[in-house]
Protein backbone atom coordinates (compact mmCIF):
# COMPACT_ATOMS: atom_id res chain seq x y z
CA UNK A 1 0.00 0.00 0.00
CA UNK A 2 1.12 3.43 -0.80
CA UNK A 3 0.65 5.80 2.13
CA UNK A 4 1.10 9.10 -0.25
CA UNK A 5 -2.00 7.60 -2.38
CA UNK A 6 -4.63 7.34 0.12
CA UNK A 7 -6.68 9.77 1.20
CA UNK A 8 -7.27 12.04 4.25
CA UNK A 9 -10.10 9.63 5.57
CA UNK A 10 -8.15 6.48 4.25
CA UNK A 11 -4.90 7.64 6.06
CA UNK A 12 -7.35 7.71 9.02
CA UNK A 13 -9.08 4.59 8.90
CA UNK A 14 -5.56 2.82 8.02
CA UNK A 15 -3.80 4.40 11.47
CA UNK A 16 -7.18 3.35 13.46
CA UNK A 17 -7.05 -0.12 12.45
CA UNK A 18 -2.93 0.19 13.28
CA UNK A 19 -3.81 1.21 16.87
CA UNK A 20 -6.48 -1.53 17.21
CA UNK A 21 -4.04 -4.35 16.33
CA UNK A 22 -1.12 -2.50 18.52
CA UNK A 23 -3.59 -2.35 21.29
CA UNK A 24 -4.66 -6.66 20.63
CA UNK A 25 -0.73 -7.04 20.66
CA UNK A 26 -0.09 -5.18 24.09
CA UNK A 27 -2.81 -7.03 25.32
CA UNK A 28 -1.08 -10.27 24.36
CA UNK A 29 2.22 -9.26 26.08
CA UNK A 30 0.80 -7.74 29.11
CA UNK A 31 -1.07 -10.91 29.68
CA UNK A 32 2.02 -13.20 29.01
CA UNK A 33 4.23 -10.94 31.10
CA UNK A 34 1.82 -10.80 33.54
CA UNK A 35 1.81 -15.11 33.48
CA UNK A 36 5.42 -15.35 33.56
CA UNK A 37 6.02 -13.33 36.39
CA UNK A 38 3.21 -15.60 38.47
CA UNK A 39 5.48 -18.24 37.69
CA UNK A 40 8.47 -17.02 38.38
CA UNK A 41 7.14 -15.24 41.78
CA UNK A 42 5.63 -18.78 44.00
CA UNK A 43 9.21 -20.56 43.20
CA UNK A 44 11.14 -17.21 44.42
CA UNK A 45 8.90 -16.88 47.60
CA UNK A 46 9.53 -20.08 48.41
CA UNK A 47 13.34 -19.76 47.94
CA UNK A 48 13.61 -17.07 49.85
CA UNK A 49 11.35 -18.79 52.60
CA UNK A 50 13.45 -21.64 52.94
CA UNK A 51 16.82 -19.76 52.58
CA UNK A 52 15.77 -17.69 55.62
CA UNK A 53 14.59 -20.76 57.55
CA UNK A 54 18.13 -22.01 56.75
CA UNK A 55 20.02 -19.12 57.37
CA UNK A 56 18.46 -18.82 60.87
CA UNK A 57 19.23 -22.37 61.98
CA UNK A 58 22.35 -22.91 60.64
CA UNK A 59 25.81 -22.35 62.71
CA UNK A 60 28.43 -22.58 59.99
CA UNK A 61 29.31 -19.11 59.09
CA UNK A 62 30.06 -20.02 55.52
CA UNK A 63 27.23 -21.20 54.85
CA UNK A 64 25.34 -18.62 56.31
CA UNK A 65 26.42 -16.07 54.33
CA UNK A 66 26.26 -18.36 50.59
CA UNK A 67 22.66 -18.19 51.53
CA UNK A 68 22.17 -14.60 52.34
CA UNK A 69 23.79 -13.93 48.56
CA UNK A 70 21.14 -16.10 47.44
CA UNK A 71 18.39 -14.72 49.26
CA UNK A 72 19.82 -10.76 48.24
CA UNK A 73 20.07 -12.18 44.42
CA UNK A 74 16.18 -14.24 45.36
CA UNK A 75 14.81 -10.99 46.70
CA UNK A 76 16.35 -8.84 43.97
CA UNK A 77 14.86 -11.06 41.61
CA UNK A 78 11.48 -10.79 43.25
CA UNK A 79 11.37 -7.54 42.81
CA UNK A 80 12.61 -7.14 39.12
CA UNK A 81 9.47 -9.67 38.80
CA UNK A 82 6.81 -7.03 40.90
CA UNK A 83 8.19 -4.72 38.42
CA UNK A 84 7.45 -6.53 35.44
CA UNK A 85 3.99 -6.73 36.75
CA UNK A 86 3.79 -3.31 37.39
CA UNK A 87 4.59 -1.85 34.20
CA UNK A 88 2.36 -4.03 32.48
CA UNK A 89 -0.94 -3.35 34.41
CA UNK A 90 -0.87 -0.13 32.75
CA UNK A 91 1.42 1.68 30.16
CA UNK A 92 0.09 5.01 31.12
CA UNK A 93 0.35 4.71 34.47
CA UNK A 94 3.46 6.29 36.00
CA UNK A 95 5.39 3.84 38.35
CA UNK A 96 5.23 4.86 42.28
CA UNK A 97 8.33 5.25 43.79
CA UNK A 98 8.93 4.24 47.61
CA UNK A 99 10.99 6.00 49.56
CA UNK A 100 12.76 5.41 52.50
CA UNK A 101 15.17 6.52 54.47
CA UNK A 102 18.85 3.36 53.56
CA UNK A 103 22.30 3.38 54.19
CA UNK A 104 24.13 3.61 50.54
CA UNK A 105 27.47 2.23 50.97
CA UNK A 106 25.50 -0.92 52.74
CA UNK A 107 23.54 -1.14 49.61
CA UNK A 108 26.54 -0.82 47.12
CA UNK A 109 28.59 -3.20 49.32
CA UNK A 110 25.81 -5.85 49.41
CA UNK A 111 26.03 -5.58 45.97
CA UNK A 112 29.50 -6.12 45.10
CA UNK A 113 29.76 -8.60 47.82
CA UNK A 114 26.85 -10.73 45.55
CA UNK A 115 29.28 -10.82 42.69
CA UNK A 116 31.95 -12.72 44.02
CA UNK A 117 34.34 -10.59 41.83
CA UNK A 118 37.92 -9.95 43.33
CA UNK A 119 38.52 -7.22 41.24
CA UNK A 120 36.23 -5.01 42.76
CA UNK A 121 37.59 -2.20 44.68
CA UNK A 122 35.63 0.45 46.09
CA UNK A 123 36.13 3.97 48.03
CA UNK A 124 32.62 4.23 49.55
CA UNK A 125 31.15 7.53 52.31
CA UNK A 126 29.10 5.89 55.16
CA UNK A 127 25.52 8.20 54.24
CA UNK A 128 22.19 7.55 54.72
CA UNK A 129 19.62 8.82 51.93
CA UNK A 130 16.09 9.36 51.10
CA UNK A 131 15.50 7.21 48.12
CA UNK A 132 13.14 4.09 46.83
CA UNK A 133 15.18 1.50 47.94
CA UNK A 134 14.46 -1.13 45.48
CA UNK A 135 15.56 1.11 42.58
CA UNK A 136 18.63 2.52 44.16
CA UNK A 137 19.68 -1.61 44.52
CA UNK A 138 18.81 -2.34 41.15
CA UNK A 139 20.39 0.89 39.75
CA UNK A 140 23.34 -0.37 41.41
CA UNK A 141 23.41 -4.03 40.56
CA UNK A 142 22.59 -3.26 36.61
CA UNK A 143 25.77 -0.75 36.51
CA UNK A 144 27.99 -3.23 38.12
CA UNK A 145 26.52 -5.92 35.97
CA UNK A 146 27.18 -4.03 33.39
CA UNK A 147 30.65 -2.85 34.23
CA UNK A 148 31.61 -6.75 34.25
CA UNK A 149 29.92 -7.64 31.03
CA UNK A 150 31.92 -5.36 29.05
CA UNK A 151 34.93 -5.15 30.78
CA UNK A 152 38.20 -7.79 30.24
CA UNK A 153 37.54 -11.14 32.43
CA UNK A 154 40.11 -10.08 35.00
CA UNK A 155 40.25 -6.06 35.01
CA UNK A 156 39.59 -4.05 37.43
CA UNK A 157 36.22 -2.60 38.11
CA UNK A 158 36.73 0.93 40.65
CA UNK A 159 32.95 2.24 42.67
CA UNK A 160 33.67 5.67 44.83
CA UNK A 161 31.01 7.42 46.55
CA UNK A 162 31.16 11.31 47.44
CA UNK A 163 28.63 14.25 47.72
CA UNK A 164 28.75 17.09 45.31
CA UNK A 165 26.22 20.05 46.06
CA UNK A 166 25.02 18.40 48.69
CA UNK A 167 23.98 15.48 46.29
CA UNK A 168 24.87 11.69 46.84
CA UNK A 169 26.83 10.76 43.48
CA UNK A 170 28.64 7.04 42.77
CA UNK A 171 30.76 6.64 39.81
CA UNK A 172 31.60 2.74 38.68
CA UNK A 173 35.27 2.81 36.42
CA UNK A 174 35.93 -0.23 34.57
CA UNK A 175 38.00 -0.82 30.94
CA UNK A 176 34.89 -1.10 28.37
CA UNK A 177 34.48 0.31 25.80
CA UNK A 178 31.70 2.70 27.12
CA UNK A 179 29.06 4.67 25.61
CA UNK A 180 29.70 5.63 22.44
CA UNK A 181 29.12 9.36 21.95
Amino acid sequence: MELEKLSKKELISEITKLRAENNKIWERVKFLITKISHEFKTPLNSIIGFGELYKNKSDNPKLREYLSNVLSCSEHLLNLVRDMIDITRSEYIPLELSYSIFNAQSVIEEMIDTTNNPNITHTLIDIDIYADYTRFKQLVWNLISNAQKFSDKNSPINIISYIESDLFCFEISDSGEGIKE
